[in-house]
């Protein structure tokens, strides 16, 4: 049985496949973000690299996708992180937010 701690701690991680841990962690770390990337540990929420336009959820980030804005807010949630902060990382994964009301994700 895990801990309340261990619970929140696997909240705030990001799993990264290999080819954009290095980006990712970077941009991660440039934007102050209370994400630790990782490319093993339990994570909250996993990108995934995909060469089509994937529908993402809040548990699976697909790199080129899209996610509705309901969803994105709930990733947003697992991660730990504002609604207004979860944008930028959507944008550089460039996932599309669809059925979201203006100015959530900017």
């Amino acid at each position: 049985m895990t801990s309340h701690r261990e619970e929140r701690a696997a909240g705030s991680i990001l799993r990264l496949p290999e080819p954009l841990r290095e980006s990712l962690r970077e941009f991660v770390r440039e934007e102050g973000l209370p994400t630790t990337p990782s490319l093993t540990r339990p994570a909250a929420v996993t990108v995934r690299r995909s060469d089509e336009q994937r529908e993402c959820d809040a548990v699976t980030l697909w790199t080129g996708g899209w996610i509705t804005g309901p969803a994105a807010r709930e990733a947003a949630e697992r991660l730990g992180v504002n609604p207004d902060q979860m944008g930028r990382p959507l944008s550089f994964l460039s996932i599309n937010v669809c059925h979201c009301e203006p100015g959530i994700f900017p």
